[in-house]
């Protein structure tokens, strides 16, 4: 909104109400919080092209400035904004700390691998998120380029235990 050069009367025209926006996104994550904090943090701190501590505490400002929220409903957002930054700060370091062994890395991310996964063709292994998701908008093997479907991925089960064993040893979250 900062960034967004218009008028209150041409947010209007377009029905663009970023106030609105922002309260519906702080209230999910509300909402998401209430049900599993800790699974909430983990999954914003493990892909941090999405996660910046910068613009979750600009958030919450934002919240306060405009009175979108008040009360207990904003302690608990700036509590787990604080406790967010906290977490993804922690994991930051225990990977820094980390040597990870390359296999137990993603070929596609170079993240390590919860879930590990084999492309037949190929005989590329990558996290099965990462591949469900190049699969479902392509349809192909990124590394053969040959016709694939989610359900010709290979598991990795030997792989995902040690990958798991390794991760709780030196205290990462995956």
């Amino acid at each position: 909104m900062k960034n967004i050069k218009a008028s209150e009367q041409e947010y209007d025209e377009l029905g663009f109400n970023p106030k609105e926006i922002v309260t519906q996104v702080v209230e999910i994550y509300l909402f998401l919080s209430r049900v599993d904090r800790n699974e909430v943090a983990r999954i914003v701190s493990k892909d941090e092209r999405y996660y910046s501590s910068t613009t979750f505490s600009k958030s919450v400002r934002f919240v306060r400035k405009y009175n979108l929220l008040s009360g207990a409903p904003l302690d608990e957002f700036d509590g787990f904004v604080k406790e967010l930054a906290e977490k993804v700060s922690q994991q930051r370091a225990a990977f820094n700390e980390a040597e990870i062994p390359d296999n137990y890395l993603c070929e596609m991310m170079a993240d390590i691998m919860s879930d590990p996964v084999k492309f037949p063709q190929s005989g590329k292994v990558v996290d099965r998120c990462n591949a469900e998701r190049h699969i479902r908008s392509t349809d192909r093997d990124p590394y053969a380029n040959t016709p694939i479907r989610v359900e010709d991925l290979v598991p990795m089960a030997a792989l995902k235990e040690e990958i798991h064993i390794f991760a709780k040893d030196k205290g990462l979250v995956l």
